[in-house]
């Protein structure tokens, strides 16, 4: 009976075990599916601002989200973004045939833009006007033309004459040239990313997107860069600002001109005394002012702002991340700007990885270790006549199992006499 008893009980533990097994690794186990979104990064001078993160998981069953998927505009010191109509950012998850599944989208348009529910593969804005934002500022208040420098090879009396004359006209000029913002011109941008049992996807697309930079005369807007509208993978766009160069140098040189003006000009009273023609002092000194902006322009020459399109990377086989638009103002910028790295993200997405869902378990019940009955005899007997044989169907197991007690009580007490006389 003991032993019978050890046998139930630890049926029941056995069973109880395997209950936890079949509860414990979901509480513990990463999800079955995630995604993540995330409209607008921007990062200036050491501060960083985001629209916040919206994120979804799912256990298989549920899904959980955090964050919100209508954000606000971040607030970035000394930075504007005009004419921002919508941010997008949007994640959803799933179950599918025992795996997870996940979708995300974000990005950002201009007014007028509407929302697209993420899930179906679609993208998550349509339309909108366009909007124009600031990656980082150029300081070109550090730009002189030194007055040794632009009366270089003209005698000393006519370099005396002409430096304050020179000195009073490019001054300004130079002042105007300060703060122009590196831009980027944007219709809608935006990415896009699924996972599935198959694996993961993403894509990226920009709509009516240039990279500018704006200034006043005589820099004005300068075109960079046209952005391609369904970028590859990984597109890089690297924009040099030695057109910008350029512009400056014909800006003064133009401006120069005309505010020195010609043979009526404020030169020629200059010069007059002095017999010098005004043509030849002039070429002159535009020679020497280019000359001198040469040096101090040279770090625009390099390749200051680089963007990368449709940013993608894997890390794993069945997850991805995209990003529509990278950003990034390069050290080469500094070396001139003085000021920190600018970088801008438009558009990250994260999709998986996913994981399969754990099949549902039947609830296992302990088996009780029960005696069994015997089934009763269904010959019941009319009539009991003496002796063993007389039963009218023949001995019965019963009439066996009666004797044979009978023989073994016998036998037990002939041994215990036995026993008691040869002790006696």
């Amino acid at each position: 009976m003991r032993n019978r008893l050890i046998v139930r009980s630890g049926s029941a533990a056995a069973a109880a075990s395997l209950a936890l097994l079949a509860t414990g690794p979901a509480l513990a186990a990463d999800p079955v599916a995630q995604a993540s979104a995330t409209a607008l990064r921007l990062g200036v001078a050491g501060q960083g601002a985001d629209t916040g993160t919206f994120s979804a998981t799912n256990d298989g069953t549920t899904q959980t989200t955090s964050g919100t998927h209508a954000p606000a505009l971040p607030a970035l010191a000394g930075q504007q973004a005009t004419n921002l109509g919508t941010l997008a950012q949007d994640a959803t998850t799933g179950a599918r045939d025992g795996r997870g599944t996940s979708a995300a989208c974000a990005g950002v348009a201009g007014e007028g833009a509407t929302l697209v529910q993420v899930g179906d593969g679609t993208s998550c804005l349509s339309g909108g006007q366009t909007i124009s934002l600031d990656v980082a500022n150029a300081d070109f208040s550090s730009l002189q033309v030194l007055p040794a420098e632009y009366t270089q090879g003209l005698d000393t009396a006519t370099a005396q004459a002409v430096a304050p004359v020179v000195s009073q006209a490019l001054q300004p000029l130079l002042a105007a040239l300060d703060d122009p913002a590196i831009g980027l011109d944007l219709g809608a941008v935006q990415a896009t990313c699924t996972a599935s049992a198959p694996g993961a996807q993403g894509s990226a697309s920009i709509a009516k997107a240039q990279a500018y930079v704006e200034g006043p005369q005589p820099i004005g807007r300068i075109v960079l860069a046209d952005l391609p509208v369904d970028p590859a993978p990984n597109t890089h766009v690297v924009a040099d600002l030695s057109t910008v160069a350029e512009a400056i140098r014909t800006g003064v040189d133009t401006d120069l001109a005309n505010s020195l003006g010609g043979s009526n000009g404020r030169l020629a009273a200059v010069l007059g005394p002095l017999g010098a023609t005004v043509d030849t002092v002039l070429d002159q000194i535009r020679t020497n002012v280019t000359d001198s902006l040469g040096p101090q322009l040279a770090p625009l020459q390099d390749n200051v702002l680089d963007i990368v399109l449709n940013k993608q990377s894997r890390p794993s086989a069945d997850a991805i991340e995209v990003t529509a638009l990278d950003a990034s103002v390069l050290p080469a910028a500094r070396q001139f700007v003085g000021a920190d790295l600018a970088h801008l993200t438009i558009g990250h997405v994260a999709c998986g990885p996913n994981g399969t869902v754990a099949p549902d378990r039947a609830v296992v019940t302990p088996a009780v270790d029960t005696p069994s009955t015997p089934e009763p005899d269904t010959a019941v007997p009319t009539a009991v006549k003496s002796g063993a044989g007389s039963l009218e169907h023949g001995p019965t197991p019963l009439a066996f199992g009666a004797l044979g007690g009978l023989v073994l009580a016998g036998t037990g007490l002939a041994v215990w006499g036995f026993r008691r006389s040869l002790g006696a």
